[in-house]
């Protein structure tokens, strides 16, 4: 799991959810390198995808890069 760095993940390889933990983390590995602005969204669809539970939440809409009302991007 953490490539012979550590052996902290030998303790938890006999739970019954080891090998899904190895999965999440390669597709952490996988959504999260090169992600573009505003991408950290795309690791966290996927996990809910992967777990079953993305239907347990909505995105809402960033409103925080957004000008103030009458202020215009120039």
């Amino acid at each position: 799991m953490s490539e012979g760095a550590t052996a902290y993940a030998d303790a938890w390889r006999k739970f019954s959810t080891f090998d899904d933990s190895e999965k999440l983390l390669a597709l952490w590995k996988e959504k999260s390198s090169n992600l573009p602005p505003r991408g950290e969204y795309d690791p966290v669809g996927s996990f809910g995808e992967f777990l079953g539970i993305r239907d347990w939440y909505d995105w809402n809409k960033d409103s925080s890069s957004l000008p103030p009302e009458g202020i215009k991007n120039l």
